[in-house]
């Protein structure tokens, strides 16, 4: 699906506020620290996991990008440098009762951060690497019906509803997104 060879790394994006990277091996007591926050994994995974779970979610984070050419960024703030969330796009082979064949794009940022504009800021940035990189024509994501805050998110960056489904027994919202650059250079 990428039109460019795998990458070892994820390359850097600053935006006004942020800065994406890669995840690296010292992020993991702030990577358990947000994900663990109930304003956190109430819509994803719905409850805090261990930190061995958690690095094993970075090492297949990390694992995306020379695997698939793209994959998931650390947001941190560009003043200071702290790990506020994640965002990027993963291929999971998600098992749901609607097929999802292309890349998902996913979002998470600490409690203290939501209402701020970050999460649009991080996913815009996100897109528009993604739409000159990689030659997907669609991509994807999910998001608990009750998540209200991403759905609004979702829609903002031109999603649209392609599906209710259910993944893992849950409800999830499934939508689509048409790539918005016709041409790679």
């Amino acid at each position: 699906m990428s039109s460019k060879p795998p990458r070892a790394a994820a390359p850097v994006i600053k935006t006004a506020r942020l800065r994406l990277r890669g995840f690296e091996a010292g992020d993991l007591p702030a990577f358990c620290d947000f994900w663990n926050e109930p304003a956190v994994y109430r819509f994803i995974t719905g409850q805090p996991l261990p930190q061995e779970d958690h690095w094993g979610r970075i090492m297949r984070l990390v694992g995306h990008w020379p695997m698939l050419g793209y994959g998931s960024w650390a947001i941190t703030e560009k003043s200071g440098g702290r790990l506020i969330g994640q965002c990027g796009f993963m291929f999971l082979h998600r098992e749901m009762t609607a097929p999802m064949p292309e890349p998902e794009l996913g979002w998470a940022l600490r409690g203290s951060c939501h209402g701020q504009g970050l999460g649009l800021e991080a996913t815009t940035a996100a897109l528009a690497w993604f739409d000159g990189e990689i030659a997907a024509p669609t991509t994807a994501c999910i998001i608990d019906p009750a998540n209200a805050p991403s759905l609004k998110l979702a829609r903002k960056l031109g999603y649209k509803l392609a599906a209710e489904t259910e993944y893992k027994g849950k409800p999830t919202h499934l939508f689509h997104r048409q790539r918005a650059v016709t041409s790679l250079q």
